[in-house]
């Protein structure tokens, strides 16, 4: 009787010890996910800076500053279009929830 008992302890621990192992490859997937989108967004930021830049030393002495506001808005837009199609090709969400969740992370990384 106590053999049978040892051996299903045994059988429970060697359960667990695989439930474990594969809640921390969940955790690490998770983590992974977020890391590669903020990989991801970084280039995003340095797109908004390089775009704010020439706005400045380029055509803001030659307009308004609406004018040149307007212009960087659009300019900032259309690159950022580009660049976030490219990267959903090439990293796309699993699902509409993931690709939400993707854009919530990244508006939070913006509006920090």
């Amino acid at each position: 009787m106590t053999k049978v008992v040892s051996e299903a302890l045994q059988s429970h621990k060697k359960v667990e010890k695989t439930l474990n192992f594969f809640m921390t490859l969940e955790t690490l997937d998770t983590m992974n996910f977020f890391l590669k989108y903020f990989i991801a967004w970084l280039p995003m930021l340095i797109l908004a800076i390089l775009n704010g830049t020439l706005r400045d030393l380029g055509y803001k002495k030659y307009v308004s500053d609406l004018v040149a506001h307007q212009l960087s808005t659009f300019s900032l837009l259309l690159l950022l279009g580009l660049y976030v199609g490219y990267i959903i090709q090439k990293l796309p969400p699993q699902s509409p929830q993931q690709a939400l969740g993707i854009g919530i992370f990244w508006m939070s990384l913006t509006l920090r």
